[in-house]
């Protein structure tokens, strides 16, 4: 029943794309259509089919890869890269096989089937990344029921042009068409920045709010919406004030689109001369080159798991060394911040085994497994010590709780120094940082600064572990804020410790990008942000506007 004229409603959500939308909600619902089973008169054609469809699954993805990489970003190509490995796993691949064979079925059921069961295996996984990879596999099924039979599995046209697209979660492919029909913004009950139906939103510069949870149930076809991606607020049935409000920073946004592209070349300062870097973070190295035409002016954070990803061996000092260089070449004098992997249980990378845990958030991860494996941190520490000469490069490390166990990781590079000098290696200097993810870490943040070379103040790890809350769980999502007193306390405290032991704090996470929170990290005396690609030109903007 539509809600009483001008009640306004306030839901929360995580912010997934900047920017601001408003319009009618149409939902869009998740009902594929069900194959029945059906035995098949030769399982071997069934096969061929199969075979067929997936050769012609992976053309079209390559074309679509090329095409959307030419026309958007390299980003966007890489996402349909990933799905063409998806589509050629041997997992899944051998799934489909053994159904037709098995239940001597068609192609479509055992694809259906397939597909179901490896969406079932991702959503249920304790990484985010991995997690939101339930939407890739569903886009990939799909398209092979598409490339079966035509009629399968296609998206409806969108009813009207600047609305705003709600449904329980988005396919990548989705977000293009519906980008496409010019949807105005995105909606969804599930999801996180990691998605790539995220990412291709903030590569189209869609606004998007994902994980509302079970506020979700409070939208309804028709009803007029205010989405504002960069703080995770949706207002549904917005008042008048609010209306003009939001509708005076839509006019103003349209007029200085085209002035924020000619921020690229100039610097991040505010009016009275206030100096702030504003670095790009980074999850692979295909995002170097978004990062760079976006006027990044270095990677504040390069997360290297992304290296172990994918991936049946576990990545060489020759194959990382070159990962990093090729990286700091394109770079040339900008910085690099590589973060030491954060491997463990909770990562779900199958090139290495892990023991199961009960929570592996809280178990062996980031520093804790580095130590624990010390051929593994001397690989990486090798290979980035390496790639460094004569450039800018430094490593931080996640998840540290402890004085003793940075000491641990400097000892490791150390060693690995004296390796490479023993055996005539070139290699450069590295700075060692610590990046300040846990309470404790904070509370013992002037402890930490006197070992330290930097700070990298991670806004997200001290969100989670402060409010004791998984943001990407729908139903304490809302509860995740970055604006806590708590979560404020711990920053402040972690960046005046690194300004009283004279070291650098960044700040890292989804609060770097948020334009209410950039007064006081400036007022704290930050010495950079580290923001997703795409919100570097906007960040700068708002940092060249204030006094």
């Amino acid at each position: 029943m539509k809600m009483p004229e001008h009640q306004m409603h306030l839901i929360r959500g995580v912010a997934t794309s900047g920017g601001v939308a408003m319009g009618h909600v149409h939902l869009l619902r998740h009902h594929p259509r069900h194959i029945a089973f059906t035995e098949a008169a030769d399982p071997e054609a069934e096969l061929r089919r199969a075979e067929q469809a997936r050769d012609k699954a992976r053309r079209e993805l390559q074309d679509l890869g090329e095409t959307s990489s030419r026309e958007i970003g390299p980003e966007c190509g890489q996402i349909f890269l990933i799905h063409q490995m998806m589509l050629d796993d041997r997992d899944y691949w051998d799934s489909v096989v053994r159904v037709i064979r098995a239940r001597r079925t068609c192609a479509e059921y055992a694809v259906q089937q397939a597909t179901r069961q490896f969406t079932a295996m991702f959503s249920g996984m304790e990484d985010t990344y991995m997690r939101a990879r339930m939407a890739d596999v569903q886009d990939i099924g799909n398209r092979l029921l598409r490339a079966l039979n035509q009629a399968q599995a296609s998206f409806p046209p969108f009813p009207e042009k600047g609305g705003v697209a709600a449904a329980r979660y988005f396919l990548p492919s989705q977000v293009l068409e519906l980008c496409a029909q010019g949807v105005q913004g995105f909606l969804a009950q599930e999801g996180s920045r990691s998605s790539h139906a995220a990412i291709l939103a903030r590569m189209l510069g869609v606004p998007a709010v994902s994980a509302l949870g079970a506020s979700f149930s409070r939208l309804f076809n028709g009803c007029t919406v205010i989405a504002d991606g960069f703080t995770g607020d949706v207002l549904i049935d917005p008042d008048d004030a609010s209306r003009e409000t939001y509708g005076a920073f839509l006019r103003a946004e349209k007029g200085e689109r085209e002035l924020v592209g000619q921020l690229s070349g100039l610097p991040s300062q505010t009016r009275g001369g206030r100096r702030v870097a504003i670095l790009a973070g980074i999850w692979q190295p295909s995002d170097l080159d978004l990062a760079l035409r976006m006027g990044a002016e270095g990677v504040g954070l390069y997360r290297t798991e992304s290296l172990f990803r994918d991936r049946p061996d576990i990545p060489g000092e020759e194959e990382q060394m070159r990962v990093y260089r090729s990286m700091v070449n394109l770079l040339g004098d900008r910085p690099l911040t590589v973060c030491a992997a954060s491997l463990g249980a909770h990562s779900q990378i199958t090139c290495l085994p892990f023991d199961e845990e009960q929570n592996p958030a809280m178990g062996l991860r980031g520093v804790r497994y580095s130590l624990r494996h010390p051929e593994l941190l001397r690989t990486q520490l090798r290979a980035v010590l390496r790639a460094a000469e004569g450039r800018s490069v430094s490593v931080t490390f996640p998840m540290v709780t402890s004085a003793e166990e940075f000491r641990l990781a400097r000892a490791a590079l150390s060693r690995a120094e004296d390796e490479l000098r023993a055996e005539g290696l070139p290699f450069g200097k590295v700075p060692l940082g610590v990046m300040i993810g846990t309470p404790a870490a904070a509370l013992i943040a002037e402890e930490l600064a006197r070992e330290a070379d930097f700070f990298t103040v991670s806004m997200n790890g001290l969100t989670q572990f402060a409010l004791a809350v998984d943001r990407a769980n729908q139903s304490v999502s809302t509860i995740y804020d970055y604006r806590h007193p708590a979560v404020i306390e711990l920053a402040r405290r972690a960046v005046f410790a690194a300004k009283n032991a004279g070291i650098p704090a960044v700040i890292c996470g989804d609060a770097a990008a948020d334009p209410l929170m950039l007064g006081f990290f400036l007022g704290l005396g930050v010495d950079a942000l580290v923001v997703a690609p795409s919100s570097v030109l906007e960040l700068r903007r708002a940092v060249r506007a204030m006094q």
